[in-house]
């Protein structure tokens, strides 16, 4: 069997994100767990977070260039646009690659999904931007744009063979906007987590000057779309704080709000600066430490070093930031909804991320039960141990199988 991979979300704007993170590890493990088939990945260009199994020569890969990414240029934009819409590029490279015994596999269908030139399997990760119809924070017309565009491709998900949801909450709601599939054509496949970090890492760079002394609760994983309700988060915090100064505490005592990802301090996306004011009117500016973008070799040791992970996305497929927390062993506060009961179940402490007293009573709860919190980052480590790649990339590889077999149970 050939597998054909789009594996340019290892490479693009999403490649650090959870839709590059799944990218990367889906591929290594799924190539490592079956030496006897034949992987083509079709790759921009430069770099990606797979080139260390790319480096070591693996007999069973080939990789398919598609030239470069969008760099910004005029031209660059002109191409970049074909490829979006008609995916000039895509089908450049599927017509050289020899269609018997091959299945396309693509691990974000908004790359583009040749439905009809191999049998396809995608994955589908969430339905947050229609749930919120939020596609861009650009500007309206980017986000009817982009909205346009989203729908152009999903709908061709109609003619894949097999279509793969990485939660109970995306499964039911794929079936609820295409209620006409096929459901024995999808499945529920949970996602992985790993520890990819080698050794101690130095995170002092990130972090308040005197964390140590202080501590910081840490959000992570986030962003600016609604969905992800970070000024809950802000709003919960403030809660927390306000309770800590009525006991007594002094504002330079109080410990940090710690918003990790470059988004945040972002100086020209109006919702980034829009963000930040909303983080003054609430009293806390102080108190919040804008660590920017970080290496993946920073993700662990930024999580460990933290009294607490604070998560309240409204809506998520998987959710990748929290299921690596408690793998982590930090105690986690996460949003009592959307996928957040599946996958954190007992390994965290779930509030409602919309009742912002609440989520400071979380906070507060955390920050002064050292036991609870203890046994709360036992608890969730023991969770986490529940999503393993090599049964993700086991189940992934048989329905692949069943796909190219036509063998649809």
């Amino acid at each position: 069997m050939q597998v054909v991979i789009d594996a340019r979300t290892t490479q693009d704007e999403v490649k650090f994100n959870g839709i590059g993170r799944y990218s990367r590890f889906i591929i290594e493990y799924l190539i490592k767990l079956n030496p006897n088939t034949h992987f083509i990945l079709l790759m921009y260009d430069g770099p990606s977070t797979i080139d260390g199994l790319l480096n070591r020569s693996v007999r069973n890969i080939e990789v398919k260039r598609m030239g470069k990414h969008y760099n910004g240029s005029g031209l660059e934009l002109i191409r970049h646009n074909l490829d979006l819409f008609f995916h000039v590029g895509l089908n450049r490279v599927l017509r050289k690659i020899k269609k018997d015994n091959a299945v396309f596999f693509s691990p974000y269908f908004w790359r583009g999904i040749p439905v009809f030139k191999l049998p396809t399997v995608l994955l589908i990760h969430d339905f947050a931007l229609p749930k919120f119809h939020s596609y861009s924070t650009i500007s309206p017309v980017h986000n009817i744009l982009r909205a346009i565009h989203y729908w152009f491709e999903l709908y061709r998900v109609l003619w894949a063979k097999k279509v793969i949801c990485n939660s109970q909450n995306t499964y039911k709601d794929f079936l609820e906007y295409f209620s006409k599939f096929d459901k024995s054509k999808v499945e529920e496949v949970l996602l992985g987590v790993e520890e990819d970090d080698i050794g101690s890492q130095e995170v002092d760079k990130y972090l308040p000057s005197d964390w140590q002394k202080r501590g910081y609760l840490l959000y992570m994983g986030g962003g600016l779309t609604k969905n992800k309700n970070s000024e809950g988060v802000v709003s919960g915090f403030a809660q927390f704080i306000k309770r800590l100064e009525a006991e007594g505490k002094s504002r330079n005592e109080c410990p940090y709000l710690v918003i990790a990802g470059k988004n945040f301090k972002d100086e020209v996306v109006a919702d980034a600066v829009k963000f930040r004011s909303y983080v003054e009117s609430k009293g806390v500016a102080d108190l919040v430490h804008y660590a920017g973008f970080y290496e993946d070799v920073h993700r662990w040791p930024l999580m460990r070093k933290a009294f607490g992970f604070i998560h309240l996305s409204l809506f998520e497929g998987f959710g990748f930031a929290v299921a690596e927390a408690m793998r982590a062993g930090v105690p986690v506060i996460a949003h009592n909804g959307s996928t957040y009961p599946q996958v954190v179940g007992d390994g965290g402490l779930l509030v409602n991320g919309e009742d912002f007293e609440a989520v400071g009573q979380g906070i507060y709860k955390i920050y002064s039960d050292k036991e609870f919190a203890r046994s709360l980052g036992k608890k969730g480590l023991a969770k986490s141990l529940e999503y393993n790649w090599i049964k993700t990339a086991k189940k992934t590889y048989n329905i692949l199988e069943e796909s190219l077999d036509g063998n649809i149970k």
